[in-house]
């Protein structure tokens, strides 16, 4: 028993993220049918994106104590990290991204800029943080759509998205 119990512990701490993994999560606070779109590890973190008819949202993955991975937000909070409205005016261009952060108290800990991108048209996103200079993120390649994921330790205002199709920007947000 001992054998098979520390099989199975050595087991979950080993594996990666599956889709039943974010469904178990998913269905501790949402009644929603979901549509997983992507999991991939980013950096250090394994990503989640799930959609619903009116939102995606965007989650971090962590193990528990028995090695099963669940939605948490860096500070023990199960649940989500942000989400998007799919507005009909950012589905056109193909293009739904948003912004949020993680905060202790009034200390700011992280900002994520995360998107889905589901118009193949869209060659680049450039992202600006802080008036630094626009540099394009990395896409993440899921079934359907290209996904993008960042953490960075500086307030997210001001940001600046930008979406480019043969050399034309076809969407902004800031």
């Amino acid at each position: 028993m001992l054998v098979a119990g520390s099989y199975f512990l050595f087991w979950n701490h080993t594996s990666v993220p599956e889709t039943s993994d974010v469904s178990a999560t998913i269905q501790s606070f949402s009644t929603e049918p979901m549509e997983i779109m992507a999991i991939e590890e980013v950096e250090e973190d394994w990503v989640a994106f799930f959609k619903d008819d009116k939102r995606m949202y965007v989650g971090l993955l962590k193990r528990n104590l028995i090695g099963q991975w669940r939605l948490a937000d860096g500070l023990g909070n199960e649940g989500p990290i942000g989400e998007v409205l799919l507005k009909k005016d950012n589905q056109a261009n193909g293009i739904s991204w948003g912004v949020s952060g993680l905060s202790k108290g009034d200390e700011r800990l992280y900002s994520f800029y995360y998107g889905s991108i589901s118009n193949p048209e869209v060659d680049e996103v450039l992202l600006s943080v802080g008036g630094r200079k626009a540099e394009a993120v990395q896409f993440i390649e899921g079934e359907k759509d290209r996904f993008f994921f960042l953490r960075e330790t500086e307030k997210p205002v001001p940001y600046e998205f930008t979406a480019i199709a043969d050399g034309e920007i076809i969407d902004t947000e800031s």
